[in-house]
């Protein structure tokens, strides 16, 4: 009966550890495709693709951390609200280059860093900036990854 039971125990850890395992490569590639996801979102025709698009990557509890000082927003009515206010004009993109240079994955908990580049008209104006990003995911109950903070500095161009 002990053996029975020390079986029965070894053949249920090997199946939790089994659920639990996931494919690195797999994942650094989800990883790699959720940031892309970031930049085609602001690519989109119009504020309200935009913002269903970048929203779609970011989990509910998500922080942003601006550059040049801007406090963080917290959640995804102020990430919407910060970056899509109602009644304003959509961001039109001219260049959105996001090169990241590392990907890490630790268990469910994933970190993506790099550098970008970006040219935007917004309100009739034009903008450039360069700078260094991080984004943190962590994979969601239905094995999604989800953007769950994110900060960047900003490099205003000429």
């Amino acid at each position: 009966m002990r053996q029975l039971v020390l079986t029965a125990a070894l053949f249920m850890a090997s199946a939790c550890a089994k659920e639990t395992s996931h494919d690195h490569e797999a994942d650094r590639a989800a990883l790699y495709a959720l940031d892309q996801a970031y930049v085609e979102g602001w690519k989109q025709s119009g504020a309200a693709a935009q913002d269903k698009a970048v929203m779609a990557i970011f989990a509910e509890d998500a922080i942003i951390r601006p550059g040049l000082g801007t406090p963080p927003r917290k959640g995804a009515d102020e990430i919407r609200a910060f970056w899509f206010p109602p009644d304003t004009p959509a961001t039109r993109i001219i260049k959105f280059d996001h090169a990241p240079d590392s990907i890490t994955v630790e268990h469910d908990l994933g970190v993506v860093s790099g550098w970008y580049e970006l040219r935007f008209e917004y309100g009739g104006d034009e903008y450039a900036q360069n700078g260094n990003y991080l984004t943190v995911a962590r994979r969601q109950p239905d094995n999604e990854w989800r953007v769950t903070q994110m900060i960047w500095n900003d490099n205003k161009l000429e």
